[in-house]
């Protein structure tokens, strides 16, 4: 027979102790000890430089495959991805004025596949190489929000064909390339940059 939780005299309601490992309190308390514990152990490792974030060392690590532009190139998702032109504007006002160049990319982007994929524009970046050292890509560069201006289809049908148009702020450079994923496309210094 089980004892009663609580006990009835003179009006009062008294219960009876329940031990320490069945009250809630030691409960929570016992997680809450965990959890401070697991996200100082986190936070630690993340100020002592364990985690590698860096986009620029990401890029770097990554093998690509040079393309020429107008050379139409398959993609993951089995979207056929081709560069029409890769060139500097000047006349194009960016949303970030913090860059004093604009690089408009024309892409054109078809779907042969019998399913309707969606194309990510903002997975597409553009690479800058200084004039100092011509081994290494020293700017990376975003999508500016001038791209946006007109509506961009992400869906894209069985068959379809759409062309984007993509903008970005860069700072000056010799030379610029598109990267997507890990392929590349480069204009020449001799080119129309």
């Amino acid at each position: 027979m089980f004892p009663k939780e609580f006990i009835i005299e003179n009006g009062y309601v008294y219960y009876r102790k329940k031990p320490l490992y069945k009250q809630l309190l030691f409960w929570t308390t016992i997680a809450g000890a965990i959890m401070t514990v697991l996200m100082s152990v986190l936070f630690t490792l993340s100020l002592a430089g364990w985690t590698d974030l860096d986009e620029e060392s990401y890029l770097d690590d990554q093998a690509v495959t040079e393309h020429a532009l107008g050379q139409p190139v398959e993609l993951n998702n089995g979207l056929v991805m081709t560069v029409d032109s890769l060139d500097l504007d000047s006349e194009v006002a960016l949303v970030d004025d913090s860059y004093p160049q604009t690089v408009v990319v024309k892409v054109t982007v078809e779907n042969p596949t019998k399913n309707p994929e969606y194309f990510e524009e903002k997975l597409a970046l553009v690479e800058g190489v200084g004039s100092d050292d011509q081994d290494s890509w020293i700017g990376v560069y975003l999508l500016d929000n001038r791209t946006y201006d007109t509506p961009l289809k992400k869906k894209i049908a069985p068959g379809e064909k759409e062309i984007f148009t993509l903008i970005y702020g860069v700072a000056p450079h010799t030379q610029y390339r598109l990267r997507y994923d890990e392929d590349v496309w480069m204009t020449l210094q001799g080119e129309s940059l």
